[in-house]
């Protein structure tokens, strides 16, 4: 899933989670994924942001969490309810905190080598490669 992988790239980019002192860092959780009321043996911080053991551990927590809200397989909500494969990209960065759509999809756009990326690609094109 090429495209899945370059989406979590570009959230993981916008986190800054290469650079020591910021959260995405210092919780190995490059998409700051927080942790559900429900799952109450994750290790978070005060911030309720999970925090990983291994970078690979968050990152891989980053893809499964990303083909679920595409796939419309969980609760998270856009701009017009619940998330699906015919939401849209914009729809589905409202769902992490503090990310810019615009800044998403220029690096979609440049990391794909498809200049037809905008926020109203439908969120199916990330589970097709």
């Amino acid at each position: 899933m090429k495209r899945l992988e370059f989406l979590a790239l570009a959230i993981a980019r916008e986190n800054m989670v290469l650079e020591p002192g910021t959260e995405a860092c210092a919780t190995l959780n490059p998409g700051m994924l927080r942790s559900h009321s429900l799952d109450r043996l994750n290790v978070v911080n005060d911030q309720g942001t999970r925090i990983f053991s291994t970078f690979q551990g968050g990152y891989r927590a980053l893809i499964n969490n990303l083909e679920a809200k595409c796939s419309g397989k969980t609760r998270a909500n856009g701009k017009q309810g619940r998330l699906s494969p015919e939401s849209t990209l914009d729809d589905l960065i409202r769902s992490f905190r503090y990310i810019s759509t615009e800044k998403i999809v220029e690096f979609l756009k440049e990391a794909l080598d498809d200049k037809f990326i905008k926020a109203s690609t439908p969120l199916q094109f990330f589970l097709t490669d």
